[in-house]
């Protein structure tokens, strides 16, 4: 029920945010010019903290269920995935989300931001990897598709906006748009 913040020198506990009354499942530092954090749990909802103060700024609510992913898309938003399967996006002091990004249809396991393509990236217990285009309306629209044989537990975006995955075939996979990193067809 509590995000806790270790000093990494002396190994000690050196503040806990406790607005949450379940399980936090998932954090990201949501504005760098103001030090806020996002944590979102069990509880269904998010909350964005002064990280220096601890104190809670905000309360989101929208899912209707466990929220499993959050991701930074840029000092003013921030986007979330739940177990209901939706993908909302908010900003660090809405406590309403300001769009609907997109639906998986089961759980969102993993958000990562593209910033060399400016798309998010979802990946899901549907076997799938969602990659969206956010309008400026904040709707989402589907760029591609990649289906999996199994629950997709992970993504994230390498620095050369390559995509990795970790599924629950044991297997981590590389995606690419270059053609030169493409792997040999044998």
């Amino acid at each position: 029920t509590a995000a806790l913040v270790w000093e990494i020198a002396s190994g000690r506990l050196k503040s806990a945010f406790t607005a949450h009354t379940t399980s936090v499942l998932c954090c990201v530092q949501v504005d760098h010019t103001k030090n806020h954090i996002t944590t979102g749990s069990g509880d269904k909802t998010l909350v964005t903290w002064d990280a220096d103060t601890t104190n809670a700024i905000t309360v989101h609510k929208g899912h209707i269920d466990s929220v499993q992913a959050v991701c930074r898309i840029d000092d003013q938003r921030f986007a979330s995935g739940a177990n209901d399967g939706q993908i909302l996006l908010w900003t660090p002091l809405s406590p309403q989300p300001i769009a609907r990004i997109g639906t998986h249809e089961s759980i969102v396991f993993s958000l990562s931001w593209n910033m060399l393509t400016a798309e998010l990236v979802s990946a899901s217990e549907d076997r799938s990897v969602q990659v969206w285009n956010i309008e400026e309306s904040g709707e989402g629209t589907t760029v591609q598709s990649i289906q999996f044989p199994c629950t997709v537990w992970s993504v994230t975006v390498a620095a050369n906006g390559d995509l990795f995955t970790a599924s629950s075939d044991v297997h981590i996979r590389g995606w690419s748009r270059d053609s030169n990193r493409a792997a040999n067809a044998d």
